[in-house]
């Protein structure tokens, strides 16, 4: 269930990263050609002559001040999409880690359950007094990696209908 959850929420954040992905690709095709045509009536400006430049100074200054404006609110924008995406996608990797863990934690406990009632029963009448040894750990080597409380449960509760109080 828990597994289900977090492939839902990478699914979710895969998808808002690859918006924000696609809406910084578009802001950043509007700036450019926002750039180029700022340039272009800039370079026009610098061609005039002093008194041909001064008419059209009055004439385009409201312009090229609200392109400045627009130019600025863009590079706001893309700033925020670009945060946005890193976190999305430190979000992702994040997700991602937790979903690998558990999904081990998961296999490491269904192992450990299904294997050690095996193990332990078939080294039960030794008579060398090694019995279940290979179930025990007695190394300390094994630790279980569980990330939810209901996960252990459930499998707990499953473990205890098998084989009874």
């Amino acid at each position: 269930m828990e597994l289900k959850s977090l492939e839902n929420d990478i699914d979710t954040n895969t998808r808002t990263l690859r918006q924000c992905e696609e809406a910084l690709d578009s802001l950043f095709h509007k700036e450019l050609q926002l750039r180029e045509g700022l340039e272009g009536i800039l370079m026009e400006m610098h061609d005039l002559t002093s008194m041909d430049l001064e008419n059209t100074i009055k004439n385009n200054s409201d312009g090229i001040a609200s392109l400045q404006q627009i130019l600025m609110q863009i590079r706001r924008k893309r700033e925020q999409l670009h945060d946005q995406g890193y976190r999305l996608h430190i979000k992702l990797q994040c997700l991602k880690a937790e979903k690998r863990g558990v999904a081990k934690s998961t296999n490491m406990l269904l192992s450990r359950l299904l294997g050690d009632g095996s193990i332990v029963q078939s080294g039960m009448g030794e008579e060398d007094g090694k019995e279940g040894e290979q179930g025990d750990d007695d190394d300390g080597s094994w630790r279980a990696v569980v990330h939810s409380p209901p996960v252990l449960v459930s499998f707990i509760e499953e473990y205890r209908e098998k084989d009874g109080p």
